[in-house]
């Protein structure tokens, strides 16, 4: 159906054509195949730039789990009744 197209149509006198000339349709709202491989490569480019300053937080991340779960064992073993597990 013509109507669920999004089609702006445009005489050719406001273009300051021949003023008899047809009706031109330009398409509104749509991406050439161009424009979406341009956006998908800059969007790898700037992922391949990112990703490797993450490695550092990661890395971070793993030392702070690691301090946690061993002052929790560290708590756990001084408040456990009875012997020290840890010493």
């Amino acid at each position: 159906m013509e109507s669920d197209r999004r089609v702006v149509l445009k005489h050719s006198c406001a273009l300051g054509l021949n003023r008899h000339a047809p009706l031109k349709r330009i398409n509104v709202g749509r991406f050439t195949l161009i424009e979406l491989l341009v956006v998908t490569e800059i969007v790898a480019i700037l992922a391949s730039l990112f990703l490797p300053a993450l490695t550092p937080a990661k890395l971070q991340s793993y030392r702070v789990s690691c301090t946690n779960n061993q002052k929790q064992l560290k708590l756990a073993s001084s408040t456990w009744p009875g012997k020290d597990i840890l010493q």
